[in-house]
């Protein structure tokens, strides 16, 4: 009878909580490259991961990028986007040092040039050359501008107040990012990802611009 309560117990224990579905790897492949992601929008899982806590508009992939060939395969961060796809909203990842700036993050309004841009909402993205991801708007799309004029938003950028030299989250961010650099070998690192609103992961996908053009990573638990 004991035995019989305690398997009873345990049972209702498992089904009462039960646990978390696995987040599901998306895969992308062509001649050039094979591109595995992982997408995670949980707070925790993201704490756990990148070994500090993060603001909560900073989201986090992981990504595994395995080269093709002899060739050596130049990996930028700029080649990878972020679309959200229930409201147009777009963006390319943070540098670690954007995040852990000492002096924040500033938005300012320019030009946008080279891809295309659809819907009024604000953009974000990295400075400098980091093409801009577009925030809530009236919905947009993604792919090299054509012609017509360039169209105008908003990017992120970071202050220039100097950073402390002694910056744990500074130092966290860096130890996992994917790093830029020319390879014919398999890398894997995250990528820092600002986006606002309620997400699922059925409505992201992640865009990446290969050498032989453009793959899309859907994800899903």
């Amino acid at each position: 009878m004991g035995r019989l309560l305690v398997v009873s117990l345990a049972f209702l224990t498992a089904t009462a909580w039960p646990q978390k579905k696995q987040i599901e790897p998306g895969f992308a492949s062509s001649d050039e490259v094979d591109v595995t992601a992982t997408m995670h929008i949980d707070r925790a899982e993201i704490t756990q991961l990148v070994g500090a806590e993060l603001e909560k508009h900073i989201y986090v992939v992981e990504v595994k990028v395995r080269p093709k060939g002899e060739k050596p395969l130049r990996i930028n961060l700029d080649d990878f986007v972020i679309l959200k796809t229930d409201d147009g909203q777009r963006s390319t990842p943070f540098a670690p040092s954007q995040i852990a700036s000492a002096g924040g993050l500033t938005l300012k309004s320019e030009r946008i040039g080279g891809w295309a841009h659809q819907g009024n909402g604000p953009v974000w993205g990295g400075v400098g050359s980091r093409m801009p991801g577009q925030l809530p708007g009236n919905g947009g799309s993604i792919g090299s501008q054509t012609g017509g004029s360039d169209a105008t938003g908003v990017q992120a950028q970071s202050k220039t107040t100097a950073e402390p030299k002694d910056n744990p989250l500074l130092a966290a961010l860096k130890a996992k990012v994917l790093l830029e650099k020319e390879t014919t070998e398999t890398v894997s690192g995250l990528l820092y990802f600002p986006l606002e609103g309620k997400l699922k992961l059925k409505n992201l996908s992640l865009l990446y611009k290969a050498p032989g053009g453009k793959m899309e990573i859907v994800f899903q638990r």
